[in-house]
């Protein structure tokens, strides 16, 4: 084989490699829920994409969320330990996050596992990869959430829209008449950490 054939195959093969390579990452799963911190629909009945307030586990939430930005258990008084797992996190509070524990991390995203009973009892999100059924996005204005789930916003505490389900307690709260913030109660459990939308 000649120097100069040598050459050029090697440039040959290194091409073929490099679009093999971006090949390979364009067609690779981006983790299992695709959105790391999931993504998909919220329900007034206690459902996130494929879980469920008080059914699903941590397994579960990991499989769909991926592996979290921040993990803590801690416990609020007189209430049972929670293990809170955050997605989106930072080490700066932020109006678009929400503390794992005293001191933060702070998280967009945040999947709270009662640790007594294995299963999820809180789901707080500021992020835009959730919406509901009808249409409702953090970013809705109020007369939207209100016309959508048939319920008036709350202005006793911050201005909060809330509809009781038989298996959830589901919260939007809005900021300059926007959502900004979905949230999702166990009507057996509680982390204790939610004052204005329990």
């Amino acid at each position: 084989m000649s120097r100069r054939y040598a050459v050029r195959w090697h440039e040959a093969f290194r091409f073929i490699s490099a679009v093999l390579g971006a090949a390979l990452v364009l067609c690779a799963p981006v983790g299992a829920a695709g959105v790391v911190g999931g993504a998909g629909k919220i329900t007034v009945g206690g459902k996130i994409g494929p879980l469920q307030i008080d059914k699903s586990n941590r397994a579960a939430v990991v499989a769909f969320a991926g592996k979290p930005d921040a993990e803590i258990q801690s416990i609020t008084y007189g209430l049972s330990k929670y293990d809170a797992l955050g997605y989106g996190c930072s080490t700066t509070s932020a109006n678009d996050n929400f503390t794992l524990g005293n001191d933060g991390p702070y998280c967009q995203t945040v999947f709270f596992i009662d640790v007594a009973h294995k299963s999820l009892e809180d789901f707080i999100t500021t992020s835009s990869s959730y919406h509901l059924s009808d249409g409702i996005h953090i970013g809705s204005t109020i007369s939207a959430a209100q016309r959508a789930l048939h319920a008036r916003v709350d202005r006793s505490c911050l201005a909060v829209l809330k509809v009781d389900g038989a298996h959830a307690l589901f919260r939007i709260s809005f900021t300059g008449g926007k959502a900004d913030t979905f949230v999702l109660h166990s009507t057996q459990r509680t982390a204790g950490l939610f004052n204005c939308t329990a």
